[in-house]
């Protein structure tokens, strides 16, 4: 595993949630597995279809981020029209996912823009 030094501080608000005693980077470590595994159980929640994810990650993050689709905008809907996905749908499974659902479809946008392994591929952003 490809391993980077970090630089971590630990606030007084991080302390009290149980730092006390731990090695920052021993806790920073903890505390993103616990994060990363809350987004892959978090992903496994969503009824998400390859095609659909084709329209999130080519869609301004900032529509996913928000949980929101502007009504008035069609960027949306035209992107999914043009995947040959219902836009209006994937909007509403857009509205409906809870913070962390949402959290956990950035994530995979962003592992399928940036993906270490190449060759981008949708299911494995997707987790299958």
């Amino acid at each position: 595993m490809d391993t980077r030094p970090t630089n971590v501080t630990i606030t007084p608000e991080v302390m009290r949630r149980g730092a006390l005693g731990m090695d920052p980077q021993e806790y920073a470590d903890r505390e993103l597995r616990r994060f990363y595994a809350v987004l892959k159980a978090e992903l496994k929640t969503i009824d998400l279809s390859v095609p659909e994810m084709d329209v999130l990650v080519h869609a301004k993050s900032s529509a996913i981020r928000s949980a929101r689709i502007d009504r008035d905008s069609t960027e949306l809907e035209e992107l999914a029209e043009e995947k040959g996905v219902n836009g209006k749908q994937l909007a509403v499974k857009v509205t409906s996912w809870t913070p962390g659902q949402t959290m956990a479809v950035l994530d995979a946008c962003e592992r399928y823009w940036f993906d270490p392994i190449g060759g981008k591929s949708l299911e494995r952003a997707l987790g299958r």
